[in-house]
Order: C-alpha cells, then sequence, then structure tokens
C-alpha cells in the first residue's frame, strides 16, 4: 500500500468520527466486550481519531469488561499515541494488552503463516491461520486463541 493511500484512509477515519461526534453520537458508549471507540482508535493506531475523541472528552480511564484501559489496546510503540492518551489523563497502563488479536496475527506472521494483514479483527484469516498453526504445533485445533495456543504462541 502506498503511503498516500494510507494517509487518505486515515484521514478519512478522522472525519467519519468528527462528523459523527457533532452529530451527537455517543463516544462513551462500549460494545459488548466494554471495548469504546478510544480503546478501538488506539488499537487501529488511528492517530487523528483518538485526538478527536479526546477532544470530545471521551473517557480515557474506562475499562473494558477484562479490566484494560485505552492505553492497553494501543500499541506501546506508537510513542503520540501513548503520549497523547497520558496527556490526556490516563492511568498507567494495566499490564494487560488490549492487542491479543494483533500479537497474535503478528506472531503468526512471524512465523510463516501468512496473515495477509494484521487488522486486530478475530475474523475468518486469523481463524484459518491459528487452525494451521495448532495442527502443526499438535494443539487442539479450535481456531481460537485459547489458553495453550496463546502460550505457542507467545502471546498474552
Amino acid at each position: 500500500m502506498s503511503q498516500s493511500y494510507i494517509a487518505t484512509e486515515l484521514a478519512a477515519s478522522e472525519k467519519i468520527v468528527s462528523k459523527l461526534i457533532r452529530a451527537g453520537a455517543d463516544i462513551k458508549i462500549a460494545d459488548a466486550d466494554g471495548q469504546t471507540p478510544l480503546m478501538t482508535a488506539a488499537q487501529q493506531g488511528w492517530t487523528g481519531v483518538v485526538r478527536e475523541l479526546l477532544a470530545a472528552t471521551a473517557m480515557v480511564n474506562a475499562r473494558d469488561n477484562e479490566g484494560r484501559l485505552a492505553i492497553d489496546y494501543a500499541d506501546p510503540q506508537d510513542k503520540v499515541i501513548v503520549s497523547l492518551l497520558q496527556q490526556a489523563g490516563s492511568t498507567p497502563s494495566t499490564g494487560h494488552s488490549g492487542r491479543t488479536v494483533c500479537d497474535a496475527e503478528r506472531a503468526l506472521d512471524r512465523l510463516g503463516y501468512q496473515t495477509p494483514i494484521t487488522d486486530c479483527i478475530a475474523g475468518q484469516q486469523l481463524r484459518a491461520a491459528l487452525i494451521k498453526f495448532q495442527n502443526d504445533r499438535k494443539l487442539e485445533p479450535t481456531g481460537e486463541l485459547d489458553e495453550a495456543t496463546r502460550q505457542a504462541l507467545k502471546v498474552r
């Protein structure tokens, strides 16, 4: 993918979120797992969206159902997003990554199990790669990130 394509995609996300906020969207709502829009934006590395949500007073210390914060969803290498969350008053990371799917996709890719894109979504592509990995490692081929699979991938 070209840099200009990526920049256009990121700008589109920011514009959409900005319009939704102006239209009165509830930015503090969480999904069934307790994940908020701020957590999703941090996980995906959407710096502009994180800025928009924080400017609209997103709850930086909201916790998902596992007790994780938005900062737990941010890639620790993404110093900009981590800094934005800290400046907004985030408490320190809980030490429990919200990036398990992202980390598993990267681990599988490093091990040669082609994951075409690291999208942090537990979809069919990840399931197929997990089943192949589990079969190769003589694990129960569930296609899920169960404890044995996470340990074999060295993913928390």
